[in-house]
């Protein structure tokens, strides 16, 4: 399926680490959580990606046109993309519930995935850890952190508002 009059197009952006570069990129989609937010094909790295809008610093349509990947949803991507940016820490756990009770954690906040025995693997990224497990804790369903092995101390209460 070709998007009717999809071309193709080059950006120069900075990046959040301030780092400037320039990418070709096939656009399949926008989205505003918050901010501003483009989602498509990045040709540097050859994989989908997603670019804050306010960081392209200038953009020009190229003459080609593209079809978007093979089985690419952009709102999926656009909705699952906040919980893969690059942060500190990388956390992983297994929850003992069906993936349906667990689609109660919002997409931005972790990707989903099943185990060998029948749980469900969520999987994020955080600055903190010390709320990173609040989400799965608030579905009331055993949960064990896989990674990472330095924890956090535990809490018996809430998160203090931040």
């Amino acid at each position: 399926m070709r998007y009717a009059g999809a071309r193709r197009g080059r950006f120069a952006h900075r990046a959040r680490t301030d780092r400037a570069g320039t990418r070709e990129f096939d656009r399949t989609g926008g989205f505003h959580p918050g901010r501003w937010w483009t989602t498509g094909l990045d040709h540097r790295s050859g994989e989908p990606r997603t670019f804050r809008l306010a960081r392209i610093e200038s953009a020009a349509a190229q003459d080609a046109g593209f079809e978007p990947p093979e089985g690419f949803d952009p709102v999926q991507r656009a909705t699952e993309s906040p919980a893969t940016v690059p942060r500190t820490h990388e956390v992983a756990g297994e929850l003992t519930a069906t993936l349906a009770e667990a689609r109660r954690i919002p997409p931005a906040a972790g990707t989903l995935g099943g185990t060998a025995d029948g749980r469900v693997l969520v999987r994020a990224r955080a600055q903190d850890l010390a709320g990173c497990t609040v989400m799965p804790a608030g579905l009331g369903r055993p949960f064990t952190v896989r990674r990472p092995d330095a924890r956090p101390a535990r809490r018996s209460g809430p998160p203090s508002p931040g």
